[in-house]
């Protein structure tokens, strides 16, 4: 497994849910959100560009 961190641009706990919800349909992968610091860390094998196209496909500003 590898981690794997990102800024997503989230402003309510709405933003929080549809990124959660992103990552959830993704096989084998663990997340955390922290709306105050605009984090996420995801756990997971799958490849880094998997993960950040579930992120960007939320609509939320990914970097």
């Amino acid at each position: 497994m590898t981690v794997y961190n990102f800024t997503v641009g989230m402003s309510c706990d709405g933003c929080v849910t549809a990124v959660k919800a992103a990552l959830a349909s993704l096989p084998g992968t663990a997340c955390s959100v922290s709306l105050p610091d605009q984090r996420v860390t995801v756990d997971s094998s799958l490849p880094y560009d998997t993960i950040k196209d579930a992120l960007v496909r939320t609509g939320k500003p990914v970097s």
